[in-house]
This record gives C-alpha cells, sequence and structure tokens, in this order.
C-alpha cells in the first residue's frame, strides 16, 4: 500500500511505512488535548494562594510533561529559584485542589484529534492512552471529553512504579491490551516520549505542535514527525 508522505518528516527508513500494528498509544498533554489554559489558571490560583505574581499561559506550556509535581516546581523555582522544599509540597498540595476543579474548563482536544481517533478504531486498531498526568485528572478529562470510549488502556503518571521515559508505562498498556509491544506504536509530543518508546523498542511518531519544551525532535530518532494530527491514518495499517 502506498503512503503520501508529502507532510511527513520520515526519520527512520521511509521504507517502514505504513507500520503494521495492532494498536496504537497516546500521549495526552500536548498531543490529543491542548491543557496549557487549565493548567496555568491553577497554577496561577497556587500562586495566588502564595502570595506570588501569575504566569503566562505560554510559559506553563514549556514546564509541562514530567507531571504535577514538577510543573509545580517549574513555576515555584521561576518565581524563586531559593523555594524550599516545604513551600513547593504546599504548593503542589495547592495546585491538585485548584486543578480538580477545572481540568476540563479550557482544555479541548487539537484540530483532527477526534476524527482521526474514530478513524483509527474502525481501522481495526486497538488505542490506549500513555500519559504522565495523575489518575484523578486522566480519567475525568478523556472523559468529559468523550475520548475514553475509544481507549483499550488508560495508563497515567501514578499507575505504574515510574513514568515515562521509563518504558514501564508502555509495557503496562500493552499488557492491558494484550497485544506485544513490537505490535504498537506510541504518538506523542517530547523527548520522554522518544526516549520510552526507544526503550521499550517501540515505534514512535511524534507531533511538532506539542509540549516539546524546545527541543529538536528530529535530532532524537524518532520514525517520523508529523505537524497535525491526522496526518497519522495513513502511517498506520491494522497488523
Amino acid at each position: 500500500m502506498a503512503t503520501n508522505l508529502t507532510n511527513t518528516r520520515v526519520i527512520a527508513d521511509e521504507e517502514i511505512f505504513p507500520l503494521a500494528v495492532g494498536a496504537a498509544l497516546f500521549d495526552l498533554d500536548g498531543t490529543l488535548v491542548d491543557s496549557a489554559p487549565d493548567l496555568a489558571g491553577a497554577a496561577n490560583a497556587m500562586l495566588n494562594d502564595l502570595g506570588r505574581p501569575a504566569v503566562k499561559v505560554d510559559e506553563v506550556r514549556s514546564w509541562v510533561g514530567d507531571g504535577a509535581k514538577k510543573l509545580v516546581e517549574y513555576v515555584l523555582l521561576n518565581g524563586d529559584p531559593k523555594t524550599n522544599t516545604d513551600v513547593i509540597e504546599r504548593g503542589f498540595e495547592l495546585f491538585l485542589e485548584h486543578y480538580a476543579l477545572m481540568v476540563c474548563d479550557q482544555t479541548k482536544p487539537y484540530p483532527g484529534v477526534v476524527q482521526t481517533i474514530i478513524d483509527l478504531s474502525e481501522q481495526g486498531l486497538r488505542l490506549g492512552c500513555v500519559t504522565n498526568k495523575p489518575d484523578r485528572f486522566t480519567r475525568p478529562l478523556l472523559e468529559q471529553l468523550n475520548l475514553d470510549a475509544y481507549l483499550s488502556s488508560i495508563v497515567s503518571g501514578d499507575t505504574c512504579a515510574a513514568k515515562k521515559p521509563d518504558p514501564m508505562p508502555l509495557l503496562k498498556a500493552c499488557d492491558d491490551m494484550g497485544i506485544s509491544h513490537e505490535a504498537c506504536v506510541l504518538v506523542g509530543d517530547s523527548a520522554n516520549d522518544i526516549l520510552a518508546a526507544q526503550s521499550a523498542n517501540m515505534p514512535v511518531i511524534c507531533v511538532s505542535y506539542g509540549y516539546n519544551r524546545g527541543v529538536n525532535l528530529d535530532a532524537m530518532n524518532p520514525d517520523a514527525v508529523i505537524d497535525a494530527f491526522e496526518e497519522l491514518p495513513p502511517l498506520l495499517t491494522k497488523a
């Protein structure tokens, strides 16, 4: 089957496309959804409680990817590099309280995500989500956006003993779906996604629009980089 790679930056051997897989795993923040506005809202509510100045949404976008605790650290240390661990712990508690109330106020799927998820499901692929976001936020967010119905596995940042870039969450999702990691692909937006997939010996496709912290993803040798989510289906075929 010929695959149109016109809008795709192929880093690996072009002849491997379309990838023959039984399942696709997706990162959440920065890949399926733009959650930065709500994360920034919770961060600023936390900063207000602590008597600190607000941060901008674009700043928060540059700090997302390592889980909620790390995000709070980045936010607080950006305002004051001498912030101690007690303040960070208190800030984390406040952030969680605020974010629970606004997890899907402004968060929306990126263009093309919903229809592409439907298309891939109709192709017969099993789908899963692997994120570093805590489970208490992951599942409500996916439910409110009506994406959970298409997912056979949801692995959050606190589901396993380790999170991405460790491969453990990816392997857990494969186990959930009863599929080998060789027959799965990860779609993500960051260095953590690439490193986790490569450690799991799993192909990885990156979106260019997400929360990559300015890292040159091409240089990390993912199998491909796409600029829009709807470019994904032609790159995959049911194994």
